[in-house]
């Protein structure tokens, strides 16, 4: 997996780094291979260390090249080299939504995501990036349910404490990747 580290876009394409941030096992290895449409290669094992893919969306004239880190405890102290040797346009923090539908099992998933994503909205590296929470839900719940997860997670997450910051939320894949090429091409230059 991961082949791409040095692979450019054509130049009538706009370039743009996304990084792929979230806890281990939330799906970011998944989200990454289901834009490349190679999910049925995809085995689920943790990410080992890093991967690296370009996508080119020549419809939309646009080209993203995905960082997405191992997201173990082990490697998340090495993130911050990679914050300071890349310029990034996009960070969409994925999270394993099921997980927070149990009380008992949300707690702690809580308290360790809220510090992830505060670290990375404080950190001057993402100040001018377009944030997305992906809500990973993995499976289909009843609409219902989704929506109200919608509300609560972003809530426990505190992300109301970052009013500045455009938190963009999405809760599907098909709207994450629509979100991703709505946004406009001069923004987070």
């Amino acid at each position: 997996m991961g082949g791409a580290l040095f692979s450019c876009c054509a130049d009538k394409h706009v370039h743009k780094n996304v990084l792929l941030a979230g806890r281990s096992g939330s799906g970011k290895t998944h989200t990454l291979y289901q834009m490349l449409g190679d999910v049925a290669s995809l085995d689920t094992r943790p990410t080992p260390v890093m991967n690296n893919e370009v996508i080119t969306f020549r419809r939309f004239g646009r080209c993203y090249e995905f960082w997405d880190p191992a997201g173990s405890d082990t490697y998340i102290p090495f993130w911050e080299s990679l914050y300071k040797n890349v310029s990034f346009n996009i960070v969409v923090y994925v999270i394993d939504a099921r997980k927070y539908w149990s009380k008992e099992e949300r707690a702690p998933q809580v308290v360790q995501d809220r510090m992830e994503i505060h670290n990375i909205l404080c950190a001057p590296e993402f100040e001018k990036c377009q944030f997305i929470l992906y809500l990973n839900w993995k499976t289909e719940l009843d609409l219902g349910e989704e929506k109200n997860m919608m509300e609560v997670i972003p809530e426990e997450l505190e992300l109301f404490t970052f009013p500045k910051r455009n938190v963009i939320v999405v809760d599907t894949f098909r709207n994450l990747v629509e979100t991703m090429l709505s946004l406009p091409l001069d923004t987070y230059e």
